[in-house]
């Protein structure tokens, strides 16, 4: 029977959902925070955090380029952007306010 191909082809499909799901849920974290900064910097609140958002900022519509341009479920660029996505987490959650 296929029983081994079908597990191995399962066991597949269950790693490329789990990262898509950790990669969606990590984008929406990173795109509320945006969100919410982005206003307050174009305004030029915080300047003493601005080069910080900046930061943030092009991380941000890096992604969103990468998303636009290969917009399949399970592209290579979804199971690398998981350690992009975090690290924009990271740096958003750094900047301070007041």
């Amino acid at each position: 029977m296929h029983t081994p191909h079908y597990r191995k082809l399962g066991a597949s499909y269950d790693n490329k959902m789990s990262n898509l799901d950790f990669v969606l849920h990590a984008l929406n974290t990173v795109q509320r925070k945006w969100v919410y900064l982005e206003p307050i910097f174009a305004r030029g609140g915080l300047p003493t955090e601005n080069k910080r958002f900046r930061g943030v900022d092009e991380d941000f519509r890096e992604i969103m380029c990468l998303v636009e341009v290969d917009q399949k479920l399970f592209s290579n660029c979804v199971s690398c952007m998981g350690f992009v996505v975090h690290a924009c987490i990271m740096r958003a959650s750094q900047v301070q306010f007041g």
